[in-house]
């Protein structure tokens, strides 16, 4: 009897080990993404509409900038070092892109929008020439152009020409029928080469001596700046299409920009996975911005840019 007892006992408990174990096992395979697994901004926390309305979801960085430009546009500008020119030229597809430039005692520096550096490369305009040629082949995207004196009180002056290849091949053209026609008419009056020369260089060193008496006042660029206008102001604010989103939902961004409405400006959408290092998303230069959530992205960083072009403003 005792015995008897002892072997149902061991059967019941055996049963119950193999129930709690299956359990254990199908509640393993039914874990899902739960609303707390998601953070579009932050690597935790909720991402309902509720709390995400009370949090940064998205970070504003408005940037001055003297003027946008697009391939086959010209600019220009007179600039000290105190207040540097940006240019911000705009780029539908990947082309070569060659940006001539008429001037002296400048220095130029070319950066994607989305790949600035601390220290970017200087270009130094030819002073011999007063022609300068960089060329590149560009990305689809924003390039950020900043042009600047070389001598701290020395006014810079430049004209800058925005060209495609086909472009860039008919001036390369049109300088070489320049300079043939030059060595013609030089040809045909050589004793009358010396004094034009002499006139030229008084010319020069005059306008040398009326640019560096120039005062900051003459000068309307202004240096490009992150800050916002005490009278502007952005924000991001982002809605869902169900309470509790997870993996698979729509994230719904709109900035809302407050004081813009006489100001002529662009925009661009950017994600970071580290807040450090940001990458433009293609297409996405309006107010609004849908994101799919993956697990790929549900951590990373979001902001927008608004570039404003300080020649609108008083």
């Amino acid at each position: 009897m005792k015995n008897r007892f002892i072997q149902m006992f061991l059967v019941i408990c055996a049963v119950m080990l193999i129930i709690c174990t299956a359990s254990v096992w199908a509640a393993a395979e039914d874990v899902t993404a739960t609303p707390t697994d998601l953070m579009p901004v932050e690597p935790a926390g909720s991402v309902s509409e509720t709390e995400m309305s009370d949090e940064e979801v998205a970070d504003c960085v408005e940037i001055i900038i003297t003027k946008a430009v697009r391939i086959g546009d010209s600019w220009s500008g007179a600039m000290k070092k105190t207040k540097p020119a940006v240019l911000k030229l705009d780029i539908d597809h990947a082309q070569e892109v060659n940006l001539v430039v008429l001037g002296r005692h400048a220095w130029i520096t070319v950066e994607k929008s989305d790949q600035l550096s601390e220290n970017p490369v200087r270009t130094l305009t030819d002073d011999e020439t007063s022609q300068t040629v960089i060329s590149w082949y560009a990305e689809a995207g924003s390039y950020l152009i900043t042009i600047g004196p070389v001598e701290p009180n020395l006014m810079a002056k430049v004209n800058i020409t925005f060209m495609d290849a086909a472009s860039y091949e008919n001036w390369l053209t049109e300088q070489e029928e320049q300079t043939e026609e030059l060595a013609e008419e030089t040809e045909k009056q050589p004793d009358e080469t010396e004094e034009p020369a002499e006139e030229n260089e008084e010319q020069i060193e005059e306008e040398i001596n009326t640019t560096e008496e120039t005062t900051d006042e003459s000068i309307e660029e202004n240096i490009p700046e992150s800050e916002y206008k005490p009278e502007r102001h952005i924000t991001v604010d982002v809605t869902w299409d169900v309470p509790d989103p997870v993996i698979g939902d729509t994230a719904h961004f709109e900035a809302i920009l407050d004081g813009y409405d006489e100001l002529q400006y662009t925009m661009q959408w950017q994600y970071s996975p580290d807040e450090t290092t940001w990458h433009d998303i293609p297409n996405e230069t309006n107010t609004t911005m849908d994101v799919v959530v993956t697990p790929e992205n549900n951590i990373v960083y979001w902001r927008i840019l608004v570039y404003v072009e300080d020649n609108q403003e008083d």
